[in-house]
């Protein structure tokens, strides 16, 4: 595994003077094999094939995997389904049971005292008229 990277937004990062002559020898190589034409695009991927196959295997032992391969078997009795989201499950299906959920309620219901009709309230209708639906019910 490669060295962890230490990021910081206030600072410039930098790399050191053997990354430097790393990187330019490599700038060097491929600008030297791009002149000759001689860059080989088959063996840079079969390169690129061993370093991920390399990292797989690599991954597989730290993880302790060896014997075993992490997949879902959706075939098994137990497997039951993937919830993707609150309302979807992927390869099964969503069974909600409350049944042994308790609903707290209040012991005693204490009833609402009914307001008092309040004669004094103001008229929403307008300013200060009578709203003409009143008066045509009270005729």
């Amino acid at each position: 595994m490669g060295r962890p990277m230490k990021y910081s937004p206030a600072q410039a990062s930098k790399l050191s003077e053997e990354e430097v002559a790393r990187y330019k020898a490599i700038s060097a190589e491929v600008s030297a094999k791009g002149k000759d034409k001689s860059a080989d695009a088959k063996a840079a991927a079969e390169r690129i094939e061993a370093a991920v196959t390399s990292a797989a295997a690599d991954a597989k032992k730290n993880y302790g995997n060896d014997e075993e391969v992490d997949e879902i078997q959706t075939s098994d009795a137990d497997f039951v389904g993937i919830v993707v989201s609150s309302e979807a499950v992927s390869g099964g299906e969503l069974n909600v049971n409350l049944d042994d959920v308790y609903f707290e309620e209040p012991k005693v219901v204490v009833e609402e005292e009914e307001e008092e009709a309040n004669d004094d309230e103001r008229s929403l209708w307008g300013d200060g008229d009578n709203d003409p639906a009143d008066e045509k019910a009270d005729d």
